[in-house]
């Protein structure tokens, strides 16, 4: 009995306990609400002890949750006490009516069981929950749209759903489509809800809307690129394919403070080429990379942060390989983009990279490219597999190719190793091109600034130019595109480098290339002075 129980929590003593239930035989009520009624404990302490007792607590997915409330008609007699008490019905019958709520409340029991003549039961859920739920009711009654949560659709058809939450981040995935995006923003902050493009490395910032769509959006968006909306509060991965777009869509979910997330979408287009000739690279720089490849065995590793284009320069280094003659798997996570005839596994898909070295070395590969080298395991595999008569390739997050080598030995590879498979060490990034047809020639402090920098003279300082900020027909800001630049060691200079760091110099530096470019005109002066 509840009356045994709030005696056990020291809520009312036993005798205040017979006083109910002696008050119980001439006035029916549950004795809870008499305990209140004689003074004993307050309707707070009631609504505590009741749900304690009863547990009222939800476990269905927010997408039951949903459905049972789509189908459920909504009695006329209690629409305003619903309103006033943020509360839905999920769930009725002839003999009991139940309610989904954010806070448990005994007295709305008792008005909507007058109202009703029924039995009424709570349902609690979180308030992120509650909101979810509450934000498809308020779509479908005012635009007579639903936000359809269902597997069966594909992700195209969601993003052609007409609510105006769709259609908006509809509108901004063609727009990052039309200016050549990479990735989309979408930021809940206090502010506003900020929608934010990345072109050529910067991010623009396209449309800012009131902060109360900020869950509305996020359900929608959610929804569209297959995350799981009953998921609050953890990051999420997940991917969509638009294949009117030729677009498939790779989106990360973040948690910020608020009980609101970050979302990002890192666009990638079915029909992008990856051609060598177009990064930019160097004639020499382009020559290096070519002759590495061509050889039988031996380990090429690229750096670079995130955004500094590492994987587009591995894509297009294997499709200047021989496909036809040549057996080319990879080992990746996720894979980025399907190449034509190369073998793609996830990592995923394996339970250690132990087990894919087992399987892939029965496959018979001449050519293997690895996503990143990440840990000591996947450092020992890309050595393992190149000591054995493979060519690998893959990625490593370091600042310069020096720091190339020094990362390896921190991850526990072993000077020899390094040594012997160590092909190329390449460390890249991406500076913006200049527009030619609205460039601003640099004016003499930057110049002087630069060249100091770079312990250099000004025989060639008349060709730098800067961004012109407000652009023309022929240009986004001024920009029209991006130019990788690369430094690198060969074999023979990461082995001197490991035998005589003290003495050793880098040849081909970052700064150095860049300078270079600057010296053309094809990039900012400005760029040259964020190689340290």
């Amino acid at each position: 009995m509840f009356g045994d129980y709030l005696v056990s929590k020291q809520t009312v003593t036993l005798n205040q306990l017979n006083e109910a239930l002696r008050l119980q035989k001439f006035k029916k009520s549950k004795i809870g609400r008499l305990l209140v009624e004689l003074g004993y404990i307050n309707q707070a302490q009631l609504d505590s002890a009741l749900f304690d007792y009863i547990k009222p607590k939800c476990n269905l997915k927010i997408t039951e949750l949903i459905e049972l409330k789509k189908i459920v008609i909504t009695p006329e007699d209690i629409k305003e006490l619903l309103i006033s008490n943020q509360s839905y019905v999920i769930k009725s019958t002839s003999k009991v009516v139940v309610f989904l709520t954010k806070v448990f409340s005994d007295k709305f029991i008792q008005e909507a069981e007058s109202l009703l003549s029924q039995k009424v039961i709570l349902w609690v859920v979180e308030p992120d929950i509650f909101s979810l739920v509450d934000v498809e009711n308020r779509v479908s009654k005012e635009h007579q749209s639903s936000i359809i949560v269902s597997q069966n659709k594909t992700d195209e058809q969601k993003l052609k759903e007409e609510n105006p939450y769709a259609k908006l981040i509809r509108e901004s995935v063609d727009e990052a489509l039309i200016i050549g995006a990479s990735d989309i923003h979408y930021e809940p902050f206090d502010t506003g809800y900020i929608i934010r493009f990345r072109v050529h490395g910067i991010l623009r910032e396209w449309k800012v809307l009131e902060k109360n769509h900020i869950d509305a959006i996020t359900a929608k968006l959610k929804s569209i690129i297959n995350m799981d909306l009953a998921t609050i509060g953890k990051p999420q991965d997940s991917r969509a394919t638009f294949k009117n777009r030729l677009l498939d869509i790779r989106a990360s979910s973040f948690p910020v403070v608020g009980s609101s997330e970050k979302i990002v979408l890192r666009l990638q287009r079915q029909d992008q080429k990856f051609v060598l000739e177009e990064l930019g690279l160097s004639e020499s720089s382009y020559q290096l990379v070519m002759d590495a490849i061509q050889k039988q065995d031996g380990l090429i590793l690229i750096s670079g942060p995130t955004g500094s284009g590492k994987t587009t320069t591995l894509y297009s280094l294997l499709s200047k390989m021989d496909k036809v003659g040549k057996n080319i798997s990879t080992l990746e996570n996720p894979v980025e983009m399907k190449l034509d005839r190369i073998n793609q596994a996830n990592v995923g898909d394996y339970n250690s990279f132990a087990d894919f070295q087992r399987a892939l070395m029965r496959q018979d590969p001449d050519i293997i490219l690895v996503g990143e080298v990440r840990d000591k395991e996947s450092a020992e595999l890309c050595m393992k597999l190149s000591a054995t008569g493979h060519l690998v390739l893959s990625t490593i997050h370091a600042n310069g190719a020096i720091e190339v080598v020094e990362r390896l030995k921190n991850l526990g590879v072993d000077e020899y190793s390094i040594r012997s498979n160590l092909r190329l060490s390449v460390a890249q990034r991406l500076a913006k091109k200049l527009c030619q047809k609205c460039s601003i020639k640099a004016n003499d402090n930057i110049v002087t600034k630069t060249l100091k920098f770079c312990e250099s003279d000004r025989e060639k300082s008349h060709k730098f130019k800067v961004t012109n900020t407000s652009g023309c027909e022929h240009c986004q800001s001024g920009v029209v595109g991006r130019v990788a630049i690369i430094e690198y060691l060969e074999k023979e200079e990461i082995s001197n480098f490991i035998l005589s760091t003290e003495q050793f110099t880098k040849g081909i530096s970052l700064k150095g290339e860049s300078l270079k470019l600057a010296t053309q005109g094809i990039i900012d002066i400005n760029e040259v002075l964020q190689f340290t």
